[in-house]
């Protein structure tokens, strides 16, 4: 044990006090002495007096997001981070580093050696911030002290993190974080992309969008379906909400894949948000998918087709395995098919 002050800059008062005393000092010795007593233990008070016990080791981990909307150059803010605690920690310390993005993935065990680099796959269209943050109190043993920090966005997929944070409190672990974000000044996003989820044969229907943009900047856009361009030009765009309205005509049957994208500029900080997708199901009668190895002499469809259904018969490794394909179909039957034949 060590007997310290955790702010001896006070004890300077020491000086002009005692100068006080000596020009103006107490009229008798009961004063004096009660008043030498009540300015040492104040002194002695706002120093912060403190016994320091022997030291122990602990472990930082550091929680990086790694999904898709951080910076382009967050990774390397991180390494700089990490590599700037490093020389920092004592004898006894240990380091960890976890990542995540659709799922967490622990990049350090908790360990004094330096961290070498961002390797594990973590799915970058997902932010699992919980999951993260669970991960790192399952690498602190019980008992230990630990700190958390957390480099992110701020934005989160999935469970609530509240929950794991006070997990995390409940054991005495601090966090702190820094916020790493894209710039949004320049930012053009999607905010709304509709499309009728059923349309009848031959129906004309109209498409709705919403974006938003710097106001006055030139807009880009193009919608298609199935791939097949519908309609391309630009927009300038007002403070706030913008609308851009299509109108399209349904085909006899099927399903309808839509896709638009706009662009403002190079200089977008975020284009992941520029482009949505959506579908829309034309209500007309659909046949039954029947995936046999028997095809056109499979017993099932003879006795699907008595029974007035539509039928389509395809062989196990020509089946589709799309969402649009397979909606196409009002159900997917599989005949004497064992899943390695897919």
């Amino acid at each position: 044990m060590m007997f310290i002050f955790q702010e001896p800059a006070w004890l300077l008062l020491a000086i002009p006090l005692g100068l006080l005393w000596r020009r103006r000092p107490p009229p008798t010795r009961a004063l004096r002495g009660l008043r030498a007593g009540v300015l040492l233990l104040t002194l002695l008070a706002i120093a912060r007096p403190a016994l320091r016990g022997p030291a122990r080791g602990g472990t930082i981990v550091a929680v990086v997001d790694r999904s898709a909307s951080m910076p382009p150059e967050s990774d390397a803010v991180a390494r700089e981070l990490i590599g700037a605690i490093q020389p920092r920690l004592r004898a006894r310390d240990r380091l960890a580093v976890i990542s995540f993005g659709e799922t967490p993935a622990v990049e350090q065990a908790p360990q004094a050696a330096r961290f070498a680099g961002f390797a594990a796959e973590i799915g970058r269209d997902g932010s699992d911030l919980a999951g993260a943050l669970d991960a790192a109190r399952r690498l602190i043993p019980p008992g230990e002290s630990a700190r958390l920090l957390i480099l992110s966005d701020g934005e989160w997929t999935g469970r609530d993190p509240v929950e794991a944070a006070a997990a995390l409190a409940a054991r005495g672990i601090a966090a702190d974080y820094r916020l790493l974000r894209r710039p949004a000044a320049e930012d053009a996003a999607l905010l709304d992309f509709r499309v009728p989820p059923r349309v009848r044969p031959r129906e004309s229907f109209l498409i709705e969008a919403a974006y938003e943009a710097p106001p006055g900047r030139e807009v880009a856009y193009a919608l298609s379906r199935d791939g097949r361009l519908l309609a391309r030009g630009r927009a300038t765009a007002r403070a706030g909400r913008n609308r851009l309205i299509f109108r399209d005509r349904a085909p006899a049957e099927g399903v309808l894949s839509y896709r638009l994208e706009i662009a403002a500029g190079e200089n977008d900080p975020t284009p992941e948000n520029n482009a949505a997708r959506a579908l829309a199901g034309v209500e007309a009668p659909r046949p039954v998918l029947l995936v046999s190895a028997a095809g056109d002499a499979s017993g099932l469809r003879a006795a699907l087709e008595a029974a007035g259904l539509a039928v389509r018969v395809a062989a196990p490794n020509a089946a589709p395995d799309s969402i649009e394909a397979l909606a196409a179909y009002a159900a997917v039957t599989l005949e004497n098919t064992p899943a390695a034949a897919f």
